[in-house]
């Protein structure tokens, strides 16, 4: 009959430490109470079970007593304290094996485990190397991945690389070292390194398995096995860590997670989704009960979305995948109604439909509102108070909703703010984070503090182009616009089809008076931006043509910026500002009566008194230009009765009537 692995496992570990006994045991004398509680709690705690390791507690225990100086019992019950969760009671044990003997492989091991789970990754640290230092050849691999897995904690990404590719060139086949040097690549921002070490390491797994099936279910005779070389004794050499990993560690599914989240991070959306969902193979081992797979499923397709929206300019795209986004939350939820990771995942879905576009019941198009999102994202606290990516989702929608509602803009970013300070207690290197933080000083016009927080973003992740984007904006508003323009740039060299950006870098040609250079920024800026009719950007849209106008103005194209406020104003006919423009184009082409028709289109859309005012302001400016002088007056008196403040209308006015002073109610 085939012994599993597992099984063999059990007996070279036995065979081994019935090697250690004194000479004497090989004589065959009478067996001793003691002898025969080490050698049964030996196999109670190599059964690694619950019940075996409290079973081990009690044999080992008597035995430690009984002969203080029997290293592997003391060895041995540490492991049963460790995994009966008694970790001083461990460290105590396995301290003791170690004054026995200190240089037997596997005690450090432990000793720097117990440090790692309680935190004190410097100790654990110092442990590990000690015993990558002391072991053996066949040792080494073992001890340098706990070295590698402790880096990592201790967010020692580079140690944690190099020590991992250490133990891998030791065993080719380590799929936890694998495991872990893929993580660190992730940290270290290399994702496509990190998706071929993954793959590297699902591949292994993948063969492990076959092989381990087919031996199992093999049914030729021994002698054809063993033509093939296909053994479980070759089984047990050449894959034994990946065992060990899928099966013993139940890691596989964390393996596929993994992978999802380098594919993710490297906008590999399709790859991403696919990884997640082997997370719940069985074939993998993986767990269909899982929300977490749906969740991360749901998060791939929100960013999905934002792609296809920001940087294809695919609304009906974005649109059909946030859709299957909130039915993988669904799914989630229908597994634990309590998971904060879905419920934070289905406000960011929520808010991002509440700032990009409208419901179209008739084209089976549903949208939500920003308080859908808070719903979501209270939900998510409720379920777990401390979630950090509940905070921050909150602190997004609220400064974005801030820009809309100037009323209640200055609690609105206080209680963002007090949510990301919550965050970063938790997350201290979320570069995300700092720029919101930055967003909202940048708002409170607080400029030094919003560049330190975009300086501390970029520095904690040099390709977050939103930390670019944000130190443009502070070198924009500071008057640094030589800077400014360098940090769109790099801004778009990470997100060359973000038309805000183009935006951004349009307005800081523009202010330095380089309107090819602007106009162009503001064409990629139009083009970048989606034209869908249910969309929410269509004032954005006539915003970005507007500015377009505004150059042509200054290089004298008149022609060209009255077509362009056109198009401005067939998406917006309400734009007060085109039409003022319009009339100040069809002015400088002397071509007056055009001017006047645009000013009173312009008047019947003003938006208060003062626009009024300006209105009628404008109206006299063209007038005298005109030559008509009389009807000029009577422009800048009615734009002086609507707002005595008008010091152009006053001038004017006082001007042409030859008097020094005149008030609104002279006029």
């Amino acid at each position: 009959m085939r012994r599993s692995l597992p099984a063999l496992q059990l007996v070279v570990t036995i065979a081994a430490l019935v090697a250690a006994l004194p000479l004497a045991a090989q004589e065959s004398p009478p067996a001793t109470p003691a002898a025969e509680a080490f050698v049964k709690g030996v196999q109670a705690v190599q059964a690694g079970s619950a019940t075996g390791y409290t079973q081990a507690l009690t044999l080992l225990q008597s035995v430690v007593e009984a002969e203080p100086a029997n290293e592997p019992a003391w060895f041995h019950l540490g492991v049963a304290k460790f995994h009966t969760h008694d970790l001083q009671g461990a460290l105590d044990a396995f301290r003791q094996a170690l004054n026995l003997s200190s240089d037997r492989f596997g005690t450090r091991l432990y000793l720097g485990r117990i440090y790692e789970a309680q935190g004190a990754l410097q100790e654990a640290i110092d442990m590990f190397a000690e015993e990558a230092r002391r072991a053996t050849e066949s040792n080494q691999a073992q001890a340098k991945v706990a070295l590698a897995r402790a880096y990592f904690k201790a967010a020692n990404y580079s140690g944690a690389r190099d020590t991992a590719l250490e133990a891998v060139k030791l065993e080719p086949r380590y799929v936890e070292a694998m495991y872990i040097q893929g993580l660190a690549q992730h940290k270290l921002k290399s994702y496509e390194e990190a998706i071929k070490v993954f793959r590297k390491a699902h591949e292994i797994l993948t063969d492990y398995l076959d092989l381990f099936n087919a031996l199992n279910a093999a049914q030729e005779r021994a002698e054809q096995i063993r033509e093939r070389r296909q053994t479980e004794e070759s089984l047990a050499q050449e894959y034994n860590w990946a065992q060990n990993f899928a099966q013993d560690m139940g890691m596989w599914p964390a393996l596929n997670k993994a992978l999802g989240d380098a594919y993710l991070a490297n906008k590999e959306f399709l790859m991403a989704r696919q990884a997640y969902r082997n997370a719940a193979d069985l074939n993998q081992l993986g767990d269909k009960s899982d929300p977490d797979v749906y969740t991360r499923i749901a998060r791939a397709d929100l960013e999905d979305a934002r792609n296809q929206y920001f940087d294809k300019s695919a609304l009906f795209t974005a649109i059909a995948l946030l859709k299957d986004a909130d039915q993988q939350v669904d799914q989630a939820l229908a597994l634990n109604q309590k998971w904060a990771p879905a419920w934070a995942v289905r406000g960011q879905i929520y808010a991002f439909q509440a700032t990009t576009y409208e419901s179209a019941p008739s084209m089976n198009i549903v949208s939500h509102t920003y308080q859908d999102a808070q719903t979501a994202f209270d939900r998510a606290l409720q379920a777990s108070p401390s979630y950090p990516e509940a905070m921050a989702g909150t602190a997004e929608m609220l400064i974005g909703q801030a820009q809309q509602r100037p009323s209640q803009a200055k609690e609105m970013l206080q209680k963002a703010q007090g949510l990301l300070q919550q965050a970063l207690t938790l997350q201290p290197d979320e570069a995300s984070h700092y720029v919101l933080l930055g967003q909202i000083a940048l708002q409170q016009g607080q400029y030094t503090e919003a560049r330190t927080h975009a300086e501390k973003a970029i520095t904690l992740d040099p390709q977050n182009d939103t930390a670019y984007n944000l130190s443009g904006l502070v070198n924009y508003f500071t008057g640094q616009l030589g800077q400014a323009i360098r940090d769109f740039q790099k801004a778009l060299d990470l997100r060359p089809r973000q038309g805000q950006y183009h935006f951004n870098l349009g307005n800081a040609y523009f202010q330095l008076q380089s309107w090819y250079l602007a106009r162009h920024q503001y064409d990629q800026a139009y083009r970048y931006t989606p034209s869908a009719a249910l969309a929410k950007n269509q004032f954005q849209r006539a915003y970005i043509l507007y500015m377009t106008a505004l150059t042509y103005h200054e290089t004298r194209a008149y022609d060209e910026e009255i077509a362009t406020l056109n198009r401005s104003l067939v998406i917006d006919i309400s734009y007060f500002d085109a039409y003022m423009q319009l009339a100040r184009a069809y002015a400088a082409k002397k071509e007056y009566r055009g001017a006047q028709r645009a000013l009173e289109q312009a008047q019947q859309r003003a938006p208060s008194n003062r626009d009024t005012s300006q209105v009628y302001t404008l109206s006299g400016q063209v007038y005298e230009a005109a030559g008509d002088a009389h009807a000029a007056v009577t422009a800048y008196a009615t734009a002086l009765s609507l707002d005595s403040t008008n010091v152009i209308a006053q001038e004017a006015l006082s001007r042409l009537s030859g008097t020094s002073k005149l008030n609104a109610n002279a006029a």
